[in-house]
């Protein structure tokens, strides 16, 4: 009944986090939870609430990776506010779910008569719990406030540690005490759920009779069980598709298109061995060289763009340096081809996928494209390419510019670039919408039960 995978999941939980990075970040584990409660789910509706708050919680721990990463490698003065946000965020969503879970799990085992002694475990494992999220949310915000040490002249909003500051001395030690005490805490809080959850395992009656309600529920409720299949897959491309994002900051996309297609390879598994969709697992393969040419392009932009320093002064241009490829336009198209070659596998990817779901065999109008379906497809195309030139388009300006040594030339270059990074933002919020009202329109052409059997 997936227990095992939310155990899993629930590990992922206990390790500290150090300032932002979360050594193993959560987001996996609420994965593993969401996979794990799928049918637990149908059987309680507190245990839907722990699974909805497990989706929020992956999306707020995904967001954490990039931008946590950023702060602390950029602008550390945003550590403390930014900790803050993120501990109280964790620490609502993370008390939520385990009070839903743990709360579901008592119901149930109330319900079907069990031994007292799982009820005791699970109140044991529900103070643990508890106590533990309020815990990891405090002291992973806890040491940052040191920061602020003593302030030398008026208040300062970028809090760096600079050496005037005699509490900020302390803070390192603190931040080594915090991670050993979370740590502590956290494998004790494992020990704790991982008890109750085991005995409730290796209770073969209660794990039958939950099977049995399931099959039950799935039988009875043929089209909800379709409309859950339906909307988590949804959902999971929607999430890909809001991580197609294209942000550059200091020349590193904060957003990879890796992320996104790790949620579309999740996708299509699920769409494959929940929805029967055989024909999406020939695409399998295409997401190798997908990920590889993602990985690729976010280097060589990097590398290329990191090492390009030019700087003008009123109408003179100074070149300080230029890497050997972008000091001619002979070899951009080296360049070119792979950023073009992956969203073109990538665009073959959606057409495949928005198939899979019009030929479901209890989707009904199979023949029929909507106005949303049309506006999804013409708004990814715009995004594509305008996400394309946006890649490859600093190292055209480059180049050019180099070549020509002359300031217009630059700005013209830069023109066309602001232009294509206005056209990339407009598109992705068209296609964003028309996702979403495209989505919706598959989850409403759901048939209902008397219309399957028939």
């Amino acid at each position: 009944m997936g227990i095992i995978s939310v155990f899993i999941g629930i590990l992922f939980f206990m390790n500290p986090c150090f300032r932002l990075l979360d050594f193993l970040p959560d987001v996996i584990g609420c994965i593993l939870i969401i996979a794990g409660t799928s049918k637990l789910a149908v059987i309680d509706h507190r245990i839907e609430n722990a699974r909805r708050y497990a989706v929020y919680y992956a999306f707020v721990s995904f967001m954490k990776i990039p931008l946590g990463f950023y702060i602390f490698t950029h602008e550390q003065g945003y550590l403390l506010p930014a900790t803050f946000v993120f501990s109280v965020l964790e620490g609502m969503l993370m008390v939520g779910f385990f009070v839903s879970l743990i709360g579901g799990f008592q119901y149930l085992l109330s319900r079907e008569n069990c031994d007292d002694k799982h009820l005791k475990l699970s109140e044991n494992a529900s103070v643990v719990c508890f106590i533990f999220a309020i815990a990891r949310a405090v002291v992973s915000f806890a040491p940052e406030i040191l920061s602020l040490g003593k302030q030398k002249d008026s208040f300062d909003y970028n809090f760096t540690a600079t050496a005037d500051m005699n509490a900020a001395y302390a803070k390192p030690y603190a931040e080594i005490l915090a991670f050993v005490i979370i740590l502590i805490f956290g494998i004790y809080c494992a020990f704790v759920i991982g008890r109750f959850l085991t005995a409730m395992r290796r209770d073969r009656d209660f794990i039958a009779s939950l099977g049995a309600r399931y099959d039950k529920y799935a039988e009875d409720n043929v089209e909800t069980m379709n409309l859950r299949k339906v909307r988590f897959a949804l959902l999971l491309f929607f999430l890909a598709v809001l991580l197609w994002f294209n942000q550059i900051l200091d020349f590193v996309n904060i957003i990879p298109n890796t992320f996104s297609y790790v949620f579309m390879i999740l996708g299509t598994v699920y769409m494959i061995k929940k929805l029967v969709c055989e024909k999406l697992r020939s695409t399998l393969f295409v997401y190798i060289p997908l990920i590889a040419l993602s990985v690729y392009n976010n280097m060589v932009q990097y590398s290329l763009l990191s090492s390009t320093d030019i700087d003008f002064i009123y109408d003179h241009m100074i070149v300080k340096k230029v890497p050997v490829m972008l000091q001619s336009t002979g070899d951009l198209w080296r360049l070119m081809i792979p950023i073009v070659v992956e969203y073109v596998l990538l665009a073959a990817l959606v057409v495949s996928i928005c198939k899979a779901f019009d030929s479901l065999e209890f989707i009904r109008d199979k023949d029929t494209v909507s106005i949303f379906e049309i506006l999804f497809g013409i708004g990814t195309a715009a995004y594509f390419v305008s996400c394309c030139y946006v890649y490859f388009g600093q190292f055209i300006r480059t180049a050019n510019t180099f070549v020509s040594q002359k300031l217009d030339v630059y700005v013209k270059y830069d023109s066309i670039l602001s232009l294509f990074e206005w056209i990339n933002l407009i598109s992705f919020i068209i296609v964003l919408y028309a996702a979403y009202r495209y989505g919706h329109d598959v989850f409403v052409r759901v048939k209902a039960k008397g219309e399957i059997e028939e």
